[in-house]
């Protein structure tokens, strides 16, 4: 392959490398996000225990808290599969980044060693011009 494939290849290989890098940033920080969602429907649901156990409740009160404590614990599920989900999107988002860095490295060998291919058969090409040109000389 030519000097100008590989610098393409890995031109392409990096820009990939950073697109994956910014998809793994915002899956990050959507993970982050259904965390504090999360916690927050967990401080709710701490609130109203709270509110269910500091007084005496009428039926209806009794009522509503439960109604609305089943609410939170439903909230409370989703999120979690939504965060099992996206736990899922960022640790296939870091394969996808570890195999490009692999990918990267590798092209980069391939490409020393071509190049290093390419100046030991220049090399030999000079010295047959200068053993030719020694013989040439001494001939004469």
């Amino acid at each position: 392959m030519s000097s100008f494939r590989f610098d393409r290849l890995l031109e392409i290989k990096e820009k990939l490398l950073e697109h994956k890098q910014r998809e793994l940033e915002a899956a990050v920080t959507s993970l982050a996000a259904v965390v504090e969602d999360i916690k927050k429907v967990e401080e709710e649901t701490a609130d109203t225990y709270g509110q269910l156990t500091s007084r005496c409740l009428t039926g209806r009160e009794l009522s509503i808290l439960t109604g609305y404590l089943s609410y939170l614990d439903a909230t409370k599920a989703s999120l979690c599969d939504e965060k099992r989900k996206r736990e899922d999107r960022v640790s296939a988002v870091r394969n996808e980044l570890q195999a490009l860095e692999i990918e990267l490295k590798t092209l980069e060998k391939l490409k020393a060693k071509a190049l290093q291919t390419i100046k030991k058969a220049r090399n030999r090409k000079e010295q047959k011009v200068m053993d030719d040109l020694a013989l040439r000389i001494e001939k004469q």
